[in-house]
């Protein structure tokens, strides 16, 4: 049977309240303002909006939703003299030039680790790679600053990027020159490869930004900003027995089927699942880590026949689970992930995957492979992947999985649907 987890996946906002501003609340005869229907769609798509502006980086979706909210109230008590659009247009004039702040200039500096440099400087892609000293950080005011003054010598001597950006606040110039930052050094390795004749090791290109990240304020010559990171580096782990014992269970399960005595196909194809699970972990980007954690569903989820394998993976994610009478997670999270996957393999973007993305479908990748473990179990017959898929793919759960998706609305929806039924009508056909 098809039935939805127990556990809520995702949520819609129906309606939102919020208390009006003492001084308004005497006009407005009421001490607090509900808003839903297409207002509240209105205003949703009010703060997201206003959260895109990049003359509001200083604010954040929360900060500006706050400011909103006073704007709705205002709005609401003196309904009386909005009634016009051009003074409705002046109030909104008022808000914005209240919220909005010009952006200031800034230079973001960091240090390189396992990179030397005997040259003055270098551009790469407007980034300037050279080597700190003592005269460029008194100008950076790095010398006399009691932020960096302990740890300049994380700096002093070392070879440093240093990118130019504008900015509504230090803290968002810092988050936009790191990426600059990332992607000189990234051209760097891509220019020494594609210019030197002799081979370079990758060995030696595995320079990477170091722990500090300084944003000085070009109006003030000193540092408004400082972060420490740690850089995705081994910690250590220590096996105890308490996480001993259900490890060795999980494991226990896997080497029922991963084992040398099971089909060669079914074996295989979990062994190359957990590959891909396990260098996820090991990446320290969030887009190779969504990237890698896909081509394990596809594993598990697609065969060499599916056209539409983020579609696939949606509808089997549903099947799988179902077909062990166990409940299963928003496949839309699933699909969405995947179209984000897609994007950034096919060259459409980079960066748009993030920590939370990645925990989420690291999550679900895990589960759904116990659930592939616990169907091969259950039905001995399954003797290479495509056993498994006929065994999720009955025509009652694909027509279940048809009428809970077709509960739902937009393209997404469509597009599953419409792979859902071809699926089905191919299961029908071969009954």
């Amino acid at each position: 049977m098809v039935r939805e987890s127990v556990a809520p996946t995702k949520f819609s906002l129906r309606s939102k309240s919020g208390r009006i501003p003492k001084e308004l609340q005497e006009k407005a005869r009421a001490g607090w303002l509900y808003i839903d229907g297409e207002e509240l769609e209105s205003y949703a798509r009010a703060v997201y909006l206003l959260s895109r502006e990049s003359q509001l980086e200083h604010l954040s979706a929360k900060d500006i939703d706050e400011e909103l909210w006073k704007l709705a109230c205002e709005l609401f008590a003196n309904r009386g003299e909005y009634r016009d659009e051009p003074t409705l247009a002046k109030a909104i004039s008022r808000f914005l030039d209240g919220i909005w702040r010009p952006w200031q200039d800034y230079k973001v500096i960091a240090p390189v680790e396992h990179l030397t440099t005997t040259v003055r400087a270098l551009d790469v892609v407007g980034v300037q790679v050279m080597k700190m000293n003592r005269r460029l950080a008194a100008e950076f005011g790095l010398v006399d600053s009691p932020v960096i003054r302990d740890r300049l010598d994380e700096l002093l001597g070392r070879t440093v990027v240093i990118s130019s950006v504008s900015a509504g606040t230090a803290r968002r110039a810092g988050e936009k020159g790191a990426e600059l930052l990332d992607d000189a050094l990234n051209a760097l390795r891509a220019a020494l490869v594609g210019s030197i004749y002799a081979r370079i090791l990758d060995e030696q290109l595995l320079f990477q930004r170091g722990t500090v990240l300084v944003v000085i304020s070009m109006a003030e010559k000193q540092p408004a900003f400082v972060e420490w990171h740690r850089p995705f580096a081994p910690m250590g782990f220590e096996l105890r027995r308490h996480t001993a014992l259900p490890v060795g269970r999980h494991l226990k399960l896997l080497h029922e089927v991963a084992s040398r005595n099971s089909p060669e196909a079914i074996r295989t194809q979990v062994l190359r699942a957990l590959h891909w699970i396990g260098t996820s972990i090991t990446r320290s980007s969030y887009d190779d880590k969504v990237i890698d954690l896909c081509t394990a569903l596809e594993t598990v989820l697609t065969t060499k026949d599916d056209r539409r394998k983020g579609e696939a993976i949606a509808i089997r994610s549903i099947l799988l689970p179902s077909a062990l009478d166990d409940g299963f997670f928003d496949p839309f999270v699933l699909y969405g992930l995947y179209e984000l996957r897609s994007e950034i393999v096919h060259g459409s973007r980079i960066r748009a995957c993030t920590r939370a993305h990645y925990e989420r479908l690291l999550w679900d990748t895990g589960v759904l492979l116990i659930h592939y473990v616990n169907l091969v179990k259950k039905y001995p017959s399954i003797t290479r992947p495509a056993k498994a898929i006929e065994a999720m793919e009955t025509p009652e759960l694909l027509t279940q999985a048809v009428q809970w998706f077709d509960g739902h609305s937009g393209k997404m929806v469509k597009d599953i649907v419409k792979v859902a039924r071809d699926l089905l009508a191919k299961r029908q056909r071969s009954s």
